[in-house]
């Protein structure tokens, strides 16, 4: 069994928690004997997001939350006389432009809900 953590509380977008209240809801329409918190179905999703599409959207992760100017700033804080400017910038410019494609890259995963993984999952 897995042991439970009283951690700080998170915060959460005015969407996602209604997000989250709309499936608590319909989850609770569906059936009637179901007890089921926002922090269990938050546990839920999380620990599912993981195990299934973590390693595999681990890099858009990343992209989608690349901070081009933090990165540019912390070049420039380590550029000194000895460095080549010019390969410097070039390769500065290929990791943005990088970062952007992969975050305007519109994902092919898209799950397939099917009767044998619904049945999986309940």
């Amino acid at each position: 069994m897995n042991e439970t953590l009283k951690i700080s509380r998170r915060k959460i977008d005015s969407n996602s928690m209604n997000l989250l209240n709309t499936m608590i809801d319909d989850l609770k329409q569906d059936q009637k004997f179901i007890r089921l918190t926002s922090s269990k179905l938050n546990d839920w999703i999380i620990n599912r997001f993981y195990n299934t599409y973590y390693s595999k959207d681990k890099s858009r992760i990343i992209s989608d939350h690349f901070l081009k100017r933090e990165y540019f700033k912390s070049i420039l804080n380590d550029l000194n006389d000895s460095m080549d400017l010019e390969s410097m910038l070039k390769t500065m410019q290929k990791k943005i432009k990088k970062a952007q494609y992969t975050a305007n890259k519109v994902s092919t995963i898209t799950p397939q809900i099917t009767a044998k993984n619904a049945q999986e999952t309940a």
